[in-house]
């Protein structure tokens, strides 16, 4: 019986362990999705670095974007996802217009693209609320990722740019493996997917 106890927890250990790498389950029939890689883009020079926050700027001759390489895993498959962006860590910082814009890109592989964000389609923008921590969809530009849309399944990287003559976003961003629920609300971009 203490045999069958302890693999069945090991089992199980294992499981929990190894099953949250893309998706986090956060309450009843609730997913988080988190990116599982970041790059930061430079758009004049067009090098891309991996990175660990979103750097977005333009500001005097200087101008980054952000790549995210985001894996929908086949259990968010039918599920409804949401985009979230949460910038509530004190090193974040928002100035200037404090928008982002949001485009499909036609990487595959973030980790082998040295250059290049082979920018796409644009999904919208969102922008920075000042009395909080979040960001929000700005409701005159439409945006492909705002409320519910079905949740895609497979790898996708997305690039989000600054917006404006004058737009500094530098956000924190919680990686999938290493966000637990525990550690409340997911910083940066995620999605929920219920």
């Amino acid at each position: 019986m203490k045999t069958f106890t302890a693999a069945a927890l090991l089992i199980a250990a294992v499981s929990a362990r190894s099953t949250p790498l893309r998706v986090r389950q956060n309450g009843v029939g609730k997913y988080t999705v988190l990116p599982t890689l970041l790059a930061s883009h430079d758009v004049i020079a067009g090098d891309n670095v991996l990175a660990q926050n979103t750097i977005t700027a333009r500001n005097n001759g200087i101008e980054t974007s952000t790549l995210y390489e985001i894996e929908f895993p086949e259990s968010v498959s039918g599920l409804t996802c949401e985009a979230h962006f949460f910038a509530g860590r004190t090193t974040d910082s928002v100035v200037g217009t404090g928008e982002l814009d949001f485009f499909t890109t036609g990487i595959e592989d973030l980790a082998e693209q040295a250059s290049g964000n082979l920018r796409d389609q644009a999904l919208g923008r969102i922008s920075f609320v000042a009395i909080g921590e979040d960001f929000v969809i700005d409701p005159t530009v439409p945006f492909v990722f705002a409320g519910g849309f079905p949740c895609p399944t497979g790898t996708f990287v997305i690039e989000s740019a600054a917006v404006g003559d004058f737009d500094v976003v530098t956000v924190g961003q919680d990686l999938a493996g290493a966000w637990t629920p525990a550690s409340g609300k997911p910083n940066g971009l995620s999605f929920i997917a219920y």
